[in-house]
């Protein structure tokens, strides 16, 4: 780990924060920018100034830097890695790698685990476990949310575990937040029975929580659930659980016996620690139904048995667990047949061979010894041992005297050659660096395919500077001239460098040339990493059209990692979404679908769903009145789950009320939720008639709680009036209470917006897709890019009347995003307006009027239009003015 000095200045100039990405209660998360090792990291403050004295700062950051040492010696590629901790003038700070995927949770929100993804992700949060048991460190605070899922370019996921241990040595802002109910919400369905009791802690703890985990991920439900925290306290002491093997009859019944042995209620009844669990995992599971492979100690539970709870009397005692099989680099090398793991001075021969390669290294340093040798001693020395000659110069003889001056006078020639073609290629290529340098001066440079190949020729060259190769695609972005664009489309076939092709992919985007997508496309087949992959995807999406729909679809087959799949998706709804006439590109998609499978047809589901449509809408109720693939079926629900309009709640609802596959009722139930909490411009009752029937259709407590945040975003007597109604129901009723208390609050703390004031971007609450963030610097909304994004904010105005939207925006691109603005039941189009820069924002009014009365709390929106762009505008603030 670097160096945890408390030099505050040193460390305020070493890392630049560039943006928040998350916020709890124990503190923030942001991107930060490394500036001595130039990368991007992920840095977290878990106690600052603003919540606290100075000498309670110095406390946290003193604990934290002890348990950041402890977490550094933690070095496992299931664990994130901590860099450096530190404190400056706002207070103490841990930086780790920045890990860009998701979260366990997001990931089963999408779908239940697999049998076979499972078993990976077992086998690496099981392995972390163990490393970090190794190490005497236990986590207590194990849950989805604290495992990333990060995809590698293989195609292959890894598995995070994050806050090792950070928790226990930070304090909680003074000021409790929604943030932290929600965290500690989200902790008590993983906690341990110890730990409500206030029992010693060990690693059968992080066993017992990582077993909640493995459930929920097969479920998608809590395995210890209740309305209330001392229900699920109870459901905890009482071991009150439905069986695995209940919810996911399709699963080996070893597998779910493993699980329910994680989480039995006695600590003792557990497996010793993470090795010994690992150990018994079933390694050749039986199919589903079969007979037991092996019996694990596994306690009853009051939901299956009519009796008390049975409690089991013999732990199970395994005997020493054999070596592991490593199957992810550790520091060893696995052996690439075998299987076996091979150490030390094995792995060194498997590397090497038992004699090194021709021309290694060593053998180079060897033949060069005597050389080295001959050449250390004065110049007389140098030349007497370079020949059989034994005298000086002067001491030669006639013959031997004519020789060695003709001999001379070669190498004078030679050296003044030598030194003549050094003198004109310093000349060359400063004339060289004179061109670029001129080119790159020039707002709109011309030029020729001659300076496209100069250009080419300082991207190609490892030797030259960054900002050189800054300076060569800043040129090719801008230069003009015929044939250029053609030029650098052929330069970008050709290249071999991996490197060269992501910058000349985007020098095309960034000239709007779209005639490149085909070449662009193919040098996206030949990355190597997601890094890359995704920056070529990012440049096709800026120009690519629906001609080039058939190129674009026939790289998705294939293995790809999902965030790669997920710019795919992003890239042909984007496409699409500007064509005034879709139909032929959606006829295309749709007879995909039948020679499709697996990732691609989900991936196919995805963008139909985005799109929406008529056409699309029948498709998909004739999946659900013929189609008897179930698997079938469960893809087609994720077009649902991305569906833009509540015109398709009829088609999810009869889903729901006739399938009696439970992994389809959920998903149904999911996507239910997700329309019924969809901005739109619908008068409020009939928003509460939306919302009483997705009620009535629900049997999941989890979206239920969605369903409740939905709610939360529509401050009204009507709303606040439906969750006091709810708060009598005996299985939900602890939410909706908590929920419409919630609701007071936000009405009696609603902001009064004067005429012409304004309601700024960073005070807005983010909904749907969350990759929008906050600028800290312009304070407004920023990386707009993805159509399923929408922001809102609640206010009142101090006077009735006719009221007009302005929004505050600025766009660096030329062309412009058309948006929406829902306020009071009416829609307000508006468009984009090009600033030059996004630091520089220019206001644009909305057409039309709306009618507000005093006093009464408004919800206002900001959605996305039908046609836009890859990425929309940011938004400094919506301003509310008189006509």
């Amino acid at each position: 780990m670097a160096s945890s000095s408390l030099d505050h200045r040193s460390m305020s100039e070493r890392y630049e924060i560039r943006e928040q990405i998350g916020k709890g209660g124990l503190g923030a998360v942001y991107k930060a920018f490394d500036t001595q090792l130039q990368r991007e990291v992920a840095m977290k403050r878990v106690l600052t100034t603003e919540h606290a004295s100075e000498d309670e700062v110095d406390d946290a950051a003193k604990k934290l830097i002890a348990e950041a040492q402890t977490l550094s010696s933690l070095n496992h590629p299931n664990i994130i890695t901590v860099f450096d901790v530190g404190q400056d003038t706002e207070g103490g700070f841990v930086v780790m790698e920045l890990l860009k995927g998701e979260t366990l949770d997001d990931t089963v929100e999408r779908g239940v685990l697999t049998q076979e993804d499972f078993t990976e992700v077992v086998y690496q949060t099981m392995e972390a476990l163990i490393a970090a048991q190794a190490q005497n460190v236990i986590h207590r605070d194990i849950k989805p949310t604290n495992i990333m899922v990060v995809w590698q370019a293989s195609g292959k996921f890894q598995t995070k575990i994050l806050d090792f241990g950070l928790a226990k040595f930070s304090k909680s802002p003074t000021v409790q937040t929604m943030d932290q109910e929600d965290s500690v919400m989200g902790s008590i369905f993983f906690m341990a029975p110890e730990q409500f009791e206030r029992g010693e802690l060990d690693a059968r703890t992080d066993l017992y929580q990582m077993g909640c985990v493995y459930y929920h991920a097969l479920t998608g439900q809590y395995p210890f659930n209740g309305e209330t925290a001392p229900q699920v306290m109870n459901a905890h002491l009482q071991h009150k659980v439905i069986p695995l093997e209940q919810i996911r009859p399709d699963l080996s019944p070893s597998i779910c016996q493993w699980v329910m042995w994680l989480i039995n209620r006695d600590i003792d009844h557990r497996p010793a620690d993470a090795r010994e669990a690992l150990t018994h995992w079933p390694r050749n599971p039986e199919p589903p139904g079969a007979q037991l492979a092996e019996v694990l100690p596994v306690e009853e539970t009051p939901e299956v048995s009519s009796g008390q709870v049975r409690i089991v009397t013999n732990a199970h005692q395994a005997e020493a667990p054999p070596a592991l099989i490593v199957k992810r680099a550790t520091g060893q090398q696995t052996g690439a047949t075998t299987g076996k793991l091979i150490t030390g001075a094995a792995a060194a021969k498997a590397a090497t061979g038992p004699n090194p390669p021709v021309g290694s290294k060593s053998q180079r340093l060897q033949a060069g010894s005597k050389s080295q040798r001959l050449s250390s001693g004065s110049r007389s020395q140098r030349i007497t041992a370079g020949g059989p000659a034994t005298g000086s110069v002067a001491g030669a003889g006639g013959g031997d005297r004519k020789k060695l001056w003709i001999a001379l006078a070669a190498a004078g020639a030679a050296i003044a050659v030598f030194a003549g073609m050094m003198v004109m290629n310093k000349a060359r290529s400063e004339s060289r660096n004179e061109r670029l340098a001129d080119l790159a001066r020039a707002e709109a440079p011309a030029g020729t395919v001659a300076d496209v190949q100069l250009c080419l020729s300082f991207l190609e060259n490892p030797n030259v500077t960054v900002t050189q190769k800054d300076s060569a695609t800043r040129v090719l972005s801008r230069l003009t001239g015929t044939g250029i664009d053609e030029r650098i489309t052929s330069s970008l076939s050709g290249s071999d460098n991996a490197a060269t092709r992501v910058r000349l992919a985007q020098v095309l985007a960034n000239r709007g040339y779209g005639g490149g997508v085909p070449v662009m496309m193919k040098a996206f087949d030949t990355a190597t990493t997601v890094e890359q992959r995704i920056a070529i995807l990012d440049a096709v999406r800026a120009v690519a059209g629906p001609d080039h729909l058939q190129a674009i679809l026939e790289s998705l087959r294939g293995d790809h990692p999902i965030e790669v799949r997920r710019v795919f998706e992003d890239t042909v709804v984007t496409m699409l979404r500007q064509s005034p006439n879709r139909a032929p590109q959606l006829d295309q998609i749709l007879a995909r679908l039948d020679s499709s499978s697996g990732s691609e047809r989900k991936s196919l589901f995805r963008i139909l769903g985005s799109l929406g449509g008529a056409k699309v809408r029948t498709h998909l109720v004739e999946v659900y009145q013929g189609e008897t693939d179930v698997d079938y079926q469960r893809d087609a629900m994720i077009a649902f789950l991305s569906w833009p309009k509540r015109n398709i709640r009829g088609p999810i609802k009869n889903v729901i009320e006739n399938t009696n596959d439970r992994a389809l009722r959920s998903a149904a139930e999911k996507a239910l939720v997700r329309l019924a909490s969809l901005p739109g411009p619908e008068p409020v009752q009939e928003r509460v008639q939306i919302w009483r029937d997705t009620y009535r259709l629900l049997s999941n407590p989890n979206d239920f709680r969605r369903l409740i945040d939905s709610l939360i975003e529509y401050p009204s007597p009507a709303t606040l009036a439906l969750l006091r109604e709810w708060s009598k129901d005996p299985k939900y009723g602890a939410f909706a209470s908590a929920a419409a208390d919630s609701l007071e609050q936000i009405i009696a703390g609603a902001p009064t917006v004067q005429p012409g004031g304004s309601l700024p971007g960073n005070k807005a609450r983010i909904g749907g897709e969350r990759d929008a963030a906050f600028d800290r610097e312009t304070k407004a909304i920023t990386n707009w890019t993805s159509p399923d994004t929408w922001f809102s904010w609640h206010f009142q105005v101090p006077a009735p009347g006719d009221y007009g939207v302005t929004v505050l925006q600025s766009q660096e691109a030329d062309t412009s995003s058309q948006f929406l603005v829902y306020l009071a039941d009416t829609t307000l189009e508006g468009e984009s307006k090009p600033t030059g820069s996004r630091a520089n924002f220019e206001p644009v009014r909305l057409p039309g009027t709306i009618t507000l009365e005093a006093g009464r709390i408004y919800s206002l929106f900001l959605v996305a239009g039908e046609s836009i762009q890859p990425r929309m505008m940011d938004v400094s603030a919506v301003r509310i003015v008189k006509p």
